[in-house]
């Protein structure tokens, strides 16, 4: 079922559609869009139960939206985790200048090194912690992804790959990226 609602396109598949036929299909249709001049994000969503399930999805995904596109400014699919990791990063971020500070802290040892946290950020938020996809998204080979993630996993004494320690890392590149949104739109 698909229907216009509130101004955005809303599809609704019964579950016997698996997820990388979902996923594809979204990103088929953001590459077909894309073509004729018109740039969209799509959330997937799964496990959409009942009525309620759906009422809830859109209206995490309409409050957040926003934040999502900040944080995963190069992606054009998103999960509803994704949404949700956004929603946290946003509470965060509105608890003050504490709760960043602390979020922060996996950062400090990168020395402010912009061409280091870029490449962590789109290794990890955009590229999905791979080395193919973040060369791509910023238009580098993928030894020099490589080598940059191999002298932050030297600054930090840790694998930036390795959970739980990426999940920080994660977080903390992500409030970056909000803050950055919210510095832009002041």
């Amino acid at each position: 079922m698909i229907d216009l609602f509130e101004k955005n396109i809303v599809v609704l598949l019964d579950n016997s559609v698996a997820q990388r036929d979902r996923t594809h299909t979204a990103n088929e249709f953001a590459t077909m869009m894309k073509e004729i001049g018109i740039e969209l994000k799509i959330t997937v969503c799964q496990g959409m139960e009942q009525t309620s399930d759906v009422q809830s999805a859109y209206s995490l995904v309409n409050e957040y939206k926003n934040a999502a596109n900040a944080i995963y400014a190069n992606k054009p699919i998103y999960s509803l985790q994704e949404i949700d990791f956004a929603a946290k990063c946003v509470d965060i971020v509105n608890r003050g200048e504490l709760a960043i500070a602390e979020q922060m802290k996996p950062l400090k040892a990168l020395d402010d090194n912009e061409e280091l946290i870029e490449t962590l950020s789109v290794f990890l938020l955009e590229g999905e912690s791979n080395y193919n996809q973040a060369a791509e998204l910023l238009f580098l080979h993928k030894n020099t992804i490589k080598y940059r993630i191999q002298r932050v996993n030297e600054l930090l004494q840790y694998p930036a790959t390795k959970i739980p320690e990426s999940y920080n890392l994660y977080l903390a590149v992500a409030i970056r990226r909000l803050l950055g949104e919210t510095n832009n739109n002041n």
